[in-house]
């Protein structure tokens, strides 16, 4: 417990100590007050980055549960074939997002990317330009990326929780000649709602601080296209050295993610006296 306190709560609450004072480089000059959450409510960067972080996570995460889910359950009609493809399953997910950052900018590089030169000049999509230098095709990118490494965790996540079901609703399900349908609608889908919602809440959290693939990627660019949080609280500590600034931003993200973790629990709750 106390290694808990020492290792979550002590970083929090000096990050919430630094928010308040002015900076200067590294130095601490003197009590601030809010004018650093000030500052950052007017500052168009933030919401900038914070906009573009939600378009990631609006559209990468629900894809990545409805993909998840129905591999997981195609996989379940198998269980050996499960079993099998379950080690491959894993191999995009244990890649460092560096590796895979580095890795895609290989594929997807202009003219000889092995990716470009068979999807984007083969159907003329994007000619003659970069994938990454045009906002709207770099978030694409960056989507599919995130799906693709990320998508057989949740995968791997349901398929074992399938396998831990009780057969006997299943059982009587068949005994009784219930249509397949009511079979996933009242005894699959309630059973493995819980882990739905822990993987939804996991993979927002995870994917709202998504840095590493998008800083080998793009870095941000272009134009601030892709700038997500992370890459706008390492700009601000390590480009423009306004830590103060910076830590006004964590602390206000800490807390968005604490009213959304609530409620998450709360919607799923609901949605589980539905079934």
């Amino acid at each position: 417990m106390i290694a808990l306190i020492l290792v979550g709560l002590v970083p929090f609450l000096y990050t919430i100590y630094l928010s308040l004072q002015e900076t200067q480089f590294t130095r601490v000059e003197g009590f601030a007050g809010l004018a650093n959450y000030q500052a950052l409510l007017t500052d168009g960067e933030f919401w900038t980055s914070m906009l573009g972080t939600t378009v990631i996570v609006m559209i990468a995460v629900p894809l990545q549960l409805i993909l998840g889910v129905t591999f997981a359950l195609m996989f379940s009609r198998g269980v050996f074939a499960g079993r099998v493809l379950s080690p491959a399953l894993l191999i995009p997910s244990v890649i460092a997002p560096a590796v895979a950052g580095i890795v895609w900018k290989i594929m997807l590089a202009p003219s000889w990317g092995i990716f470009t030169y068979e999807v984007i000049e083969r159907f003329d999509l994007l000619p003659g330009t970069s994938i990454f230098s045009q906002g709207w095709s770099a978030v694409g990118a960056i989507i599919l990326i995130d799906i693709w490494q990320w998508t057989p965790f949740v995968t791997l996540a349901v398929f074992a929780g399938l396998q831990a079901l009780p057969q006997g609703p299943y059982r009587a399900a068949a005994v009784d000649g219930a249509p397949r349908w009511h079979v996933l609608r009242y005894i699959t889908l309630p059973g493995i709602l819980p882990i739905v919602a822990v993987l939804l809440l996991i993979r927002v959290i995870d994917t709202f601080k998504i840095f590493d693939t998008i800083y080998m990627l793009t870095g941000g660019g272009p134009n601030d296209a892709t700038q997500t949080v992370s890459i706008f609280l390492y700009k601000g500590v390590f480009d423009y050295y306004e830590v103060g600034l910076a830590a006004a931003a964590a602390v206000i993200v800490f807390l968005l993610f604490f009213v959304l973790a609530s409620w998450t629990y709360r919607l799923f709750t609901k949605t589980l006296r539905l079934f």
